[in-house]
């Protein structure tokens, strides 16, 4: 199951932003700088504002849509209404990385709407992924660890400085200081993201099948330590779902990833309500998990795919200091 609604990449719009570098339509209180554990708070005093259920759970969106809603503060989430505590946008996509495609999933008007609600409420605000790739579509492959660790290391970097380009030039941030690596299958039919096959043709093509689940690990763990040992102010998170998990990395050591953040997309419900409950939504199922994560890292499920992408969040474990 894929997370995306589109039939390829590269078809999205790069947000437009007004000559005065804010979105148009509506105001916004703007975070300086990049630092997202440590956002300063612009003619803003923080103040409380509740969550969906139960306390330390926000209702979130990422990607192209839904769009959040209201015309001022507080920003709510859309249909099943409460607060819209966070957005999750695409900044970094490895197609774009490698010159295969240009446009990223982004909404800026969420990204400023959750940053409004953050910088006036307290809550979450944005964060972001990178749409990632495993070492199969490296033009550098070789089978080895060492080369999938630095195709891992290098995506985090690019993902990093995009991160800090887009503060420098739009003076918006990201409160939420995880960025997230989308693991999925590919949405090019006979395509890869090269986690289980080696391709060619920006990975529009297969020329070889499987990749040890050493191999892929070893592209995690280099996105991972670049946040980490880079004073960028981010850790990292993991995007995925257990039959994607499980087929990539097995079920043994080289899947554990207990002490990582993680934002699942299984089991993704046909209907946006109800809103969840505590990563469960009620007549559908609840949140199902990978890689033996800690439930202290059990971070944001997308409930649904319906209508664009809806999220619900526990803002409890996020790292200390968002």
């Amino acid at each position: 199951m894929t997370r995306r609604t589109e039939s390829g990449r590269g078809i999205k719009s790069v947000p437009s932003f007004s000559s005065a570098g804010g979105r148009t339509g509506r105001s916004i209180r703007r975070i300086v700088g990049v630092c997202m554990g440590a956002a300063v708070l612009v003619g803003s005093t923080a103040t409380a504002l509740a969550g969906d259920s139960p306390s330390g759970y926000y209702y979130a969106t990422d990607s192209n849509a839904p769009t959040a809603s209201g015309s001022s503060l507080p920003y709510t989430e859309p249909t099943v209404g409460g607060t819209y505590g966070s957005y999750l946008g695409e900044v970094m996509t490895w197609t774009d990385w490698q010159g295969c495609t240009s446009g990223v999933a982004f909404s800026n008007t969420n990204e400023f709407d959750s940053n409004a609600n953050h910088n006036a409420y307290g809550t979450p605000g944005s964060a972001a992924y990178d749409y990632a790739a495993g070492p199969g579509v490296d033009p550098n492959y070789n089978g080895t660890t060492t080369e999938a660790y630095n195709w891992g290391w290098n995506q985090a970097a690019a993902t990093y400085q995009q991160i800090v380009n887009d503060a420098k030039v739009y003076g918006d941030g990201f409160p939420l200081p995880i960025v997230f690596m989308d693991i999925e299958k590919s949405s090019v039919s006979g395509g890869t993201n090269g986690w289980n096959n080696v391709g060619a043709n920006c990975g529009t093509s297969i020329t070889s099948a499987g990749i040890a689940y050493a191999v892929d690990r070893a592209t995690v763990n280099g996105f991972i330590n670049y946040l980490a040992d880079n004073n960028t102010g981010f850790v990292a998170g993991l995007y995925s779902a257990p039959s994607m998990w499980n087929y990539t990395f097995g079920t043994g050591s080289y899947g554990s990833v207990p002490y990582t953040w993680q934002w699942t997309y299984e089991s993704s419900s046909t209907s946006v309500t109800p809103g969840p409950s505590g990563f469960c939504q009620s007549g559908y199922g609840c949140a199902q998990w990978f890689g033996g994560v800690s439930s202290s890292y059990q971070a944001v499920w997308q409930w649904t795919q319906s209508a664009g992408d809806y999220d619900q969040m526990h803002a409890s474990v996020f790292p200390a200091g968002w």
